[in-house]
């Protein structure tokens, strides 16, 4: 609620809000510019759930994206640098996708009702999730839209393609999945959530609802 402008320095490991909103520029590049830069509004998503009220940039998602969060708590990566510490993400989301089973889930995208089994469902505020898994090229944190990306069962060799090639090294691979446009999005089913990169656990079945 105040007006006080933030600003984001590339100083984390996958940096998917600053990639999202400033690009590849370095921090020297960033500090540079303060004294002319101009002011711009970005889209802040709210997500409700059984445990209350949630703010989030990212994303918010079920399937793939909190599974991978949960096993790398109970088994922590390794990675003395950036470089290695995202190429064992990669590495553990590509395990965590081979034993992943496909859940029901409800998916109502302003009004509109889809209900099928996924292995995945992300509701992207920026293009980019985790280590850098860029799921939509088209999100913009600006339009006031959420991308819907969804991967069901004849979804899951395109992500172990896309996690492969990243894994591998390779540069400009694009990842080919369903993607729909919503400002107001529930999730109905049974499984974790991930908020951002906080995972709401619940062995219940629940709604998520995202505006």
């Amino acid at each position: 609620g105040h007006k006080i402008p933030l600003a984001i320095l590339p100083l984390g490991t996958a940096n998917n809000i600053a990639k999202a909103l400033l690009g590849d520029a370095t921090s020297e590049q960033l500090v540079s510019c303060w004294n002319t830069a101009h002011r711009r509004r970005i889209d802040l998503g709210v997500a409700h759930h059984h445990r209350g009220e949630h703010r989030f940039v990212e994303a918010v998602g079920v399937g793939l994206v909190p599974a991978s969060i949960v096993s790398t708590r109970f088994e922590p990566l390794e990675g003395a640098d950036v470089t290695s510490s995202i190429s064992s993400a990669l590495e553990r989301y590509l395990d965590v996708l081979s034993r992943l089973e496909p859940r029901r889930w409800t998916l109502r995208l302003d009004g509109e009702e889809i209900t099928a089994d996924f292995i995945a469902v992300e509701v992207l505020n920026t293009r980019s999730v985790g280590p850098n898994l860029v799921l939509s090229q088209d999100a913009d944190p600006y339009d006031g839209y959420f991308s819907v990306v969804t991967a069901a069962e004849e979804q899951r060799d395109e992500l172990r393609r896309y996690l492969q090639d990243r894994i591998d090294g390779r540069d400009n691979i694009n990842l080919a999945l369903p993607v729909r446009r919503a400002q107001h999005v529930d999730i109905i089913g049974r499984g974790d959530t991930h908020i951002d990169d906080e995972v709401v656990r619940s062995a219940i079945p629940g709604t998520v609802s995202i505006r």
